[in-house]
C-alpha cells in the first residue's frame, strides 16, 4: 500500500509541475512562432507568414498540456512547433506567456 502511495504521489508532483506554471520542457529543433488559425482549413496551420501541412495524427496541445483540436483555435497564439522528415507539422504547443518570454531557441 505503501509503495502504490509513494507512486501516486511522484506521479502527481511530475504532473503538478506543469499544472502550476512551471515552464515545459521542448524537444530540441521544436521552433518558436505565431499560430494563426487556419480558418475553414483544418489540416494546414500558418505559422507566422508560412502556411504547413499537419501530419496525420498531429497533436496540438494548449497551455496547459491538454490535447486540442486544430478545429477549436480561434486565434493568433504563440508556438512551439516541431516537424516530421517530410516537413509536416506533427506536434504544436501552444505557449504560456512565461514560456514564450524565455529565449532558449
Amino acid at each position: 500500500m505503501k509503495r502504490v502511495r509513494r507512486s501516486f504521489l511522484l506521479l502527481f508532483a511530475a504532473v503538478a509541475g506543469t499544472a502550476f506554471g512551471e515552464p515545459r520542457n521542448f524537444p530540441p529543433g521544436a521552433k518558436k512562432g505565431v499560430l494563426h488559425p487556419g480558418g475553414e482549413e483544418v489540416r494546414r496551420v500558418r505559422i507566422g507568414s508560412e502556411t504547413l501541412l499537419l501530419a496525420p495524427g498531429a497533436q496540438i496541445r494548449d497551455r496547459s498540456n491538454r490535447i486540442v483540436m486544430p478545429a477549436m483555435l480561434s486565434e493568433p497564439a504563440p508556438v512551439r512547433v516541431q516537424r516530421d522528415s517530410a516537413g509536416r507539422v506533427f506536434r504544436i504547443w501552444i505557449l504560456s506567456e512565461e514560456e514564450a518570454a524565455l529565449d532558449d531557441e
